[in-house]
């Protein structure tokens, strides 16, 4: 994964939530590492709601990434600054996974 783009990864992961195709494996790996990045700033901030909102399609939840991708929206860029489909994926994904977090939770389960 150390080798894949930003919008490669937000691609990816989005490719295989349109799909109703949930592979545990790709997506612990794909959370996993984004968490692990120190700095997100090579991620446009579509790519981090793309990522966002193919989580939470997909029904999976991952608490730390969850945490850590609107920390670094509020934290490094303007919310307003998203495109409005953006806005809406990564509100959606959001509320989702704070309303319930029905779905596969693959960390602090």
């Amino acid at each position: 994964l150390a080798r894949f783009e930003p919008r490669d990864l937000s691609n990816v992961l989005s490719a295989f939530a349109r799909a109703g195709q949930f592979h545990p494996g790709l997506f612990r790996k794909a959370a996993d590492h984004i968490v692990a990045i120190d700095d997100l700033d090579s991620f446009e901030l579509r790519e981090l709601s793309n990522i966002l909102r193919a989580f939470a399609k997909a029904d999976v939840f991952h608490p730390e990434l969850f945490a850590k991708l609107p920390a670094h929206v509020s934290a490094h860029a303007e919310f307003a600054a998203l495109d409005e489909e953006s806005k809406r994926n990564f509100l959606w994904a959001c509320q989702k996974a704070e309303e319930g977090e029905t779905g596969i939770k693959l960390k602090g389960v």
